[in-house]
């Protein structure tokens, strides 16, 4: 039994994918080691601030956001109290959680792995931005004992920006849940409106606006659901009440099974992202044999592997590639059933082994 702990500034019932990744992982792991959640009270209103059950074990630690970063310094009390030998597995998504990991290490408390997500852009401070990745991210992954990426694409980003070596980079993709792997009848494209799904949080990056327009463009030919929360809730709400009523449902936050269900009624799931790691929602789409039509940006262009439409970023552009699958239902079709060969080996259960082995080749 090895002791794993998760680092992480959010974690459900914050929203996003990388908490999901988060959770999943620590949950999987924790049925053979003795897992610790380290993470932040953000987005966990009403949530215990430490619970434990069997061998999972999460401490929530004030934080106060600072520079569109989480800083919790608390965290540290944690970090001592961790059994020396533990994996440090720090989710590499903004500053501080890089550098927490990375003093534990130096410290002699365990084995650092650095996951990298995404490469996420700055928002206001850029050049101190850029000077954080350079001169304390970077030597944080030089000397991780493994960084962890979602992709070849990123393996190759992070050894030209970071300059680590390729031999301590390992390929683990994100994974898709049981729940999306359901039977679902083929598609009936009748005289309705074209069933439209957005799935993720509602934040600068997801661009829905872009989105919008291309619901502009189709008309009454298309209605759109908006499934998610965030950030930019209040703004889209608005959007969608002004310039679309009729055409947009903002939903909110959904669980597993309620997304399972919005999966099998939508016709298309659509993405208008300026960029990606490894969209879960994507993955949930392709496992429920729902096509994806999304915007050709990194991230998404390696995750879809052929199984999905990519279309320049503008409004017309998506609204076409969806009108297309409208008068062509087989091609529809054909999208989800390889979509769903795809995502096949990725269940969760598969990539917590993977992760498992990574840990072997380090400990």
């Amino acid at each position: 039994m090895r002791n794993v702990a998760q680092i992480t500034s959010y974690y459900p019932p914050h929203l996003g994918g990388v908490e999901t990744v988060a959770e999943r992982l620590a949950e999987g792991l924790s049925r053979h080691h003795r897992v610790w959640v380290i993470t932040t009270t953000a987005g966990a209103t009403g949530a215990l601030r430490h619970v434990e059950r069997r061998n999972l074990r999460v401490n929530r630690y004030r934080s106060r956001r600072v520079a569109n970063v989480e800083l919790f310094p608390g965290a540290l009390v944690g970090m001592a109290r961790l059994p020396r030998g533990t994996v440090l597995h720090a989710h590499v998504t903004e500053a501080f959680v890089p550098e927490l990991a990375g003093l534990a290490a130096q410290l002699g408390k365990g084995p650092l792995v650095a996951h990298y997500h995404m490469d996420v852009r700055a928002t206001g401070q850029k050049r101190l931005y850029e000077r954080w990745k350079d001169n304390v991210l970077g030597p944080v992954l030089r000397r991780a004992d493994r960084v962890i990426v979602l992709s070849s694409r990123q393996r190759a980003e992070v050894v030209a920006r970071y300059r680590v070596r390729p031999e301590h980079i390992c390929v683990l993709p994100n994974g898709v849940d049981d729940v999306y792997f359901q039977p679902r009848a083929p598609r009936q494209y009748g005289p309705g409106p074209l069933r439209l799904l957005f799935v993720g949080r509602l934040s600068p990056q997801k661009d829905l606006p872009l989105l919008f327009d291309a619901v502009r463009v189709l008309g009454p030919k298309a209605e759109l659901v908006v499934a998610g929360d965030g950030e930019l809730r209040h703004d889209v709400e608005a959007m969608a009440r002004v310039s679309l009523s009729g055409q947009v449902r903002v939903v909110g936050a959904q669980t597993p099974q309620q997304l399972g269900e919005w999966y099998r009624w939508a016709d298309v799931l659509v993405s208008s992202s300026e960029r990606e790691g490894m969209p879960l929602c994507f993955l949930e789409a392709m496992a429920s044999g729902l096509p994806v039509v999304a915007t050709d940006v990194p991230g998404t262009r390696e995750t879809l592997a052929g199984a999905g439409r990519l279309v320049p970023r503008s409004g017309t552009a998506l609204a076409a590639a969806v009108d297309d699958l409208r008068t062509h239902p087989r091609q529809a079709e054909e999208m989800g059933a390889a979509g769903r060969h795809v995502v096949e080996p990725l269940r969760w259960s598969r990539i917590t082994e993977m992760l498992e082995e990574i840990y072997d080749g380090i400990s």
